[in-house]
């Protein structure tokens, strides 16, 4: 019913549709005719305008024919215009080819360039190490909030499903442990957003997918600066500019699952002030089926965005620009750690016990950040952000069944002595014990960046430096209730005291300096990139293990009144990268790189506990071909650890937060993607595919209490590290239409470490899924849109943790309306 309602009134709205008739066309560069990203398209007198993808396309419509002058500009490049006339009913194909020009940005553009790892106006085929940029027409088309559907387009990118909605991702790049995606560098506009990447770094925490306009992935030597972890690469979430004139969107869906999403955003810019007031609303009834009752297992996520800022006149004697960004997400989700047993998924893979009848996500997160840009010399433009992060999170969530924790129980099976529980009907008092994970996470930093740009001995250079001061936390105050089932329902017979029990009163700190040096210049036909990263770390572990009664216990100091134990490390490491970039012709380039990656440890269990950093030496080579509408890259990775480092979080074991070395590894990969439009009179066919080969294995054998480890052999493959993934799509476009279809394949991979033929109790399933989505152009202002989600309702098991299988998301329709105004 809800959803004829929202057919209905999309149908009213776009009523007012008109015989309309569009621009298409491509921006490339006069010289070596690559095309070029983010040029701005604009009808001159009008709002109507485009903004190129990496493919250099755009498309623009305008309300009737006439004679139009069409104008083309961007950073780095003179500004081109046509004169262009267009009939009724016809669309009109335009080419520009800009030649380049000096960049000199305002104050207003170095805070998107710093916000940004791929900077702006850059020619791809001359970055040095991996670069993807996931662009706001890629986004448009499915209008996906899961960040999994998103990055998977990504060649070298891994992750592990969990939930089915893409709320807590595990994500990695080449070969990196996925957990939690505590080994790459989660960023919100080129800062650090992760809760605490220091003292806690797998702290199941993304930013809203969903509200962002584009995505980065930066891959090899060229990363190293934004650090800490640097063997993998760095995520960076973009979120929406502040519009230059007023502009509103709004995209209302509703679907499946009693699913709604709404994302609305108004802003606009003067001379000197612009804003941008937004936010994303998303929530689901849930696919899985509980045991005994209805409730509901979906999620109610509200995430409001505001920007202001504030810009000195253009003739002003030194221009000057600050940004003011504040966000504000709050969570509810019905999630369980709990997943099936395999004998139970083959009957129905989208049950759930009732034992996690009441499980439930309570988490709260904000963002400020303050951001300065000054150009006190033409060459010469300084940055400093000031920024703090707040995360607050009670993940309420069964922990153990009958004293045996759930991840045992389901890694029996049906066999297990207590798996019956998990759906009785009745029970004893106190057989389920439920946990509240409270954790409280604090991160605070100040970054400083300067670049210019010079020549020296007759080379240009384009050099940066930059300095970054943080801190961060955690506070682990937990507590234990326990229950019993009677009736079908949970009812709490026994209630735990935060801050008491097992592990359950910790205070993790971190303080970290760092700084960075990189230099870009040309030698001939080659770019060569040199860095270097310097960091100072410091991590402190405090324990209230003792008994403030007196009376002999263990973990019973609430109030924190005794002294704690406290365990702590400090340690400094520098990270040198090269990468080369070898210009053969305009549209082909040879890349190379090398550098040394790096995760910091924590600060141990005890005193004998002397947990090593994790190390590596990482190199890659590859080719990069951009001709006209075809762009091909090509790459070949290795990753050679000294030192691999696992964390023993309850997503992967028993949650101590402990620390395990594993010595010697190598990872070796193939990254391709390739991407080409065919053209076709008024039509465009989109095609995109990319693929990722991987191997990895241990060097050394050792015994270790990390699950998804256990007993390693020399030999023996990483867990959950796929052989093979492939991503392929095909679009079709034409002024009134837009579909396209995804196709999504991740062979099976090992769920604890081993070697040669997989065994079927210890590897997921192979993955393949299939997307399809609609857009139709009623106006230049309104579109209505279609999205099937696996269409085949495929549902293999993605993943054995964190405690038992688990499935994708079922087929999932959801439709709605684009508004722009």
């Amino acid at each position: 019913v809800r959803l004829k309602k929202l057919f209905l009134f999309c149908i009213f709205f776009c009523s007012i549709a008109l015989a309309e008739v569009t621009f298409v066309g491509v921006v490339v560069h006069a010289e070596s005719d690559v095309p070029i990203v983010d040029v701005n398209v604009n009808i001159k007198g009008t709002d109507s305008g485009d903004a190129t993808d990496l493919t250099g396309s755009f498309i623009i419509t305008v309300q009737e024919a006439g004679t139009y002058e069409v104008i083309a500009s961007a950073i780095g490049y003179e500004s081109e215009s046509q004169i262009i006339t267009l009939e009724e009913g016809k669309s009109k194909e335009i080419r520009f080819e800009l030649v380049s020009r000096v960049i000199q940005l305002d104050p207003v553009m170095v805070l998107k360039e710093r916000s940004s790892l791929v900077g702006l106006g850059k020619n791809f085929l001359r970055i040095p190490g991996s670069a993807s940029v996931i662009t706001r027409r890629d986004l448009d088309r499915y209008s996906d909030t899961d960040i999994n559907s998103i990055i998977a387009r990504v060649p070298g990118v891994y992750f592990q499903e969990e939930d089915g909605f893409g709320l807590r991702p595990n994500i990695g790049m080449r070969g990196t442990g996925v957990e939690r995606s505590s080994k790459i560098n989660l960023m919100e506009d080129g800062i650090p957003i992760a809760p605490a990447p220091y003292s806690s770094p797998a702290a199941y925490y993304s930013p809203t997918a969903g509200r962002m306009e584009s995505f980065e992935v930066r891959k090899g030597s060229s990363q190293i600066k934004y650090g800490p972890h640097t063997t993998g690469g760095a995520l960076n979430y973009v979120s929406t500019s502040i519009p230059r004139d007023f502009r509103v969107r709004a995209n209302l869906f509703g679907g499946q699952f009693n699913t709604t999403k709404a994302h609305i955003n108004v802003g606009g810019s003067g001379e000197i002030f612009g804003y941008l007031l937004e936010t994303f609303l998303d929530k689901s009834g849930g696919f899985k089926k509980l045991d005994h009752a209805g409730d509901n297992t979906g999620y109610n996520k509200s995430d409001y965005l505001a920007k202001f800022r504030f810009n000195t006149p253009r003739s002003f004697s030194i221009p000057t620009a600050i940004e003011l960004k504040y966000s504000v997400t709050d969570e509810v989700s019905n999630e369980t750690y709990l997943g099936l047993s395999r004998s139970d998924f083959a009957v129905d893979p989208l049950r759930r016990y009732a034992a996690s009848g009441i499980d439930e996500m309570n988490a709260d997160h904000t963002q400020m950040v303050v951001t300065g840009a000054v150009k006190p010399f033409e060459n010469v433009d300084v940055t400093v952000a000031y920024y703090n992060n707040g995360f607050g999170r009670n993940w309420y969530k069964l922990s153990k069944v009958g004293g045996k924790s759930i991840s045992s129980i389901l890694s029996t099976g049906n066999d297990h002595p207590d798996y019956a529980l998990l759906s009785a009907e009745n029970t004893d008092d106190n057989v389920f014990q439920i946990k509240a994970n409270n954790r409280i996470y604090e991160a605070e930093g100040v970054q400083f960046v300067t670049n210019s740009r010079f020549s020296l001995l007759k080379t240009s250079h384009s050099f940066m430096a930059g300095f970054r001061k943080h801190t961060d936390g955690m506070d682990r105050f937990q507590k234990v209730d326990k229950y019993g089932m009677q009736s079908k329902r949970l009812v709490m017979t026994s209630e735990g005291v935060l801050g008491t029990g097992s592990k359950n009163n910790r205070l993790y700190t971190a303080g970290a300096t760092s700084f960075f040096l990189e230099d870009e210049f040309e030698v001939g036909v080659m770019r060569v990139t040199i860095g270097i990263r310097a960091e100072d770390i410091n991590v402190e572990k405090k324990e209230w293990k003792g008994d403030a009664t007196g009376s002999g216990g263990s973990w019973n100091d609430p109030d924190r009144t005794l002294l704690p134990g406290v365990k702590s490390k400090e340690l400094s490491v520098v990270v040198p990268g090269v990468g080369l970039v070898f210009q053969l012709t305009p549209s082909l380039s040879l890349m190379s790189g090398v550098h040394k990656g790096f995760s910091p440890p924590g600060p141990g269990v005890d005193e004998e506990d002397d947990i090593k950093p994790e190390e590596s030496v990482n190199l890659e080579f590859g080719f990069r071909y951009r001709s006209g509408l075809t762009e091909v890259e090509s790459i070949v990775f290795n990753n050679h650890y000294q030192n691999l480092l696992g964390d023993d979080t309850q997503f992967t074991g028993e949650g101590t937060y402990d620390q395990f070395n594993a010595g010697a590894v190598t990872i070796n990969g193939l990254e391709l993607g390739a991407s080409h439009i065919v053209r076709q009179a008024e039509r465009m066919i989109p095609l995109h595919l990319s693929y990722t080969y991987s191997t990895t294995e241990f060097l050394t054998s050792f015994e270790s209490n990390f699950e998804p480890w256990g007993t390693v052999k020399t030999g023996d493959e990483l867990p959950y590290v796929p052989r093979h993934q492939l991503f392929a799509e095909v679009g079709l476009e034409n002024k009134q239409w837009r579909s396209y279809l995804r196709f999504r394949y991740v062979s099976a991979m090992r769920t604890v470490a081993g070697a040669g033929q997989f065994d079927p109790v210890f590897s997921t399933d192979v993955v393949t899924l299939l997307d399809f989505s609609s857009e139709y152009v009623v106006t230049s202002a309104s579109h209505l849109f279609l999205k099937v989600h696996n269409i085949l309702d495929s549902h293999p098991v993605v993943a054995t943790r964190p405690a038992g299988v688990r499935p994708t998301m079922p087929r999932n329709i959801v439709a709605g309306v684009k508004i722009i105004l």
